[in-house]
Order: C-alpha cells, then structure tokens, then sequence
C-alpha cells in the first residue's frame, strides 16, 4: 500500500470515529431542560392556580406507570388544590427503548385525569381534552391548561 492511500485511509477512519462520537451524544439531539421548559409552558399556558412541583417520592400517586429508573429527568408540576386538571410535565427518557414507556405514563395520566373530572368538575373536561403532548427524541411533554394553542405552539418549536 502507497503511503498516499495509507494516510487518505488513516484520514478517513478518522473522520468517521469523529463522526460517530458526535451522533453518540443523547442521540444526536440537544438536551431540552425540563424544569426550564416547565417553566415556560406555565407562563404562556394561562394556568388559572398555582402549580405544585411533584418529587421523586409522590410521583408515583400522579403518575404510576412513570418508572423513574428508566427517566434522565423530569419536571412535573400539577394543580395545587386538585380542583383543576391543570398540568405540566416534561420528561426525558434514558434511552430511546425507555421512550414509549414513558409515553404511556403520559397517556395514562391523562385518561386517569379524563375518568377523575368527567363526574367530580365536568367543565374542566375541554382543558383534558385540549392536552398537549409534544414528543421531541427522548422528551415528551404534557401540558393541560387553558391556553393549550400557545402551549403547543412553544413545545413544537423546541
């Protein structure tokens, strides 16, 4: 072999664990910082009540299928009094396998929120209805709140 084609090789192998090294990064993708996102989504959501952060501890009563092993992190603020539905959550999974279980803990939330409010505050329903869930890589976010097209409009545009 050529000195020449020894470098251009050496050169392109080079340039590919160069290449692969950066797509190992989360993907690919940029980080979305949960509890800034969560904050955000509650000053363009119109929340009409104040919104309490949820810990490791408690999560599992709101969300029960959310298994915090397979969560990189997560932002979760629910209604302060429960007499509203209203809600944020940005969660971002561990790994791309992790994401759909993920999902279904967000979809489950909602159901559970739909079966609470249709008989307790039926006229809170169009905000449940209304639900944003935007899915970015690794992330999914949720919001319930009254101004859910200017919500979606901001997640989408992460």
């Amino acid at each position: 072999m050529t000195l020449k084609r020894f470098g251009a090789l050496l050169l392109a192998s080079a340039l590919s664990v160069t290449i692969l090294a950066g797509c190992g990064e989360k993907g690919g993708e940029s980080a979305i910082d949960a509890d800034a996102t969560a904050q955000s989504v509650m000053e363009k959501g119109g929340y009409t009540e104040e919104l309490v952060k949820q810990e490791d501890s408690v999560i599992g009563a709101s969300y029960p299928l959310l298994d915090l092993t397979q969560v990189e992190s997560y932002a979760v603020y629910v209604s302060g009094s429960g007499a509203t539905p209203e809600e944020v959550a940005i969660v971002t999974a561990k790994s791309d396998s992790d994401v759909e279980s993920v999902r279904a803990a967000i979809d489950r939330r909602v159901d559970d929120l739909k079966f609470n409010f249709q008989d307790y505050h039926p006229e809170e329903m169009p905000k449940i209805e209304s639900a944003v869930i935007v899915q970015k890589g690794r992330t999914v976010m949720l919001a319930i709140c009254p101004e859910s097209d200017a919500v979606r409009e901001l997640l989408e545009k992460l």
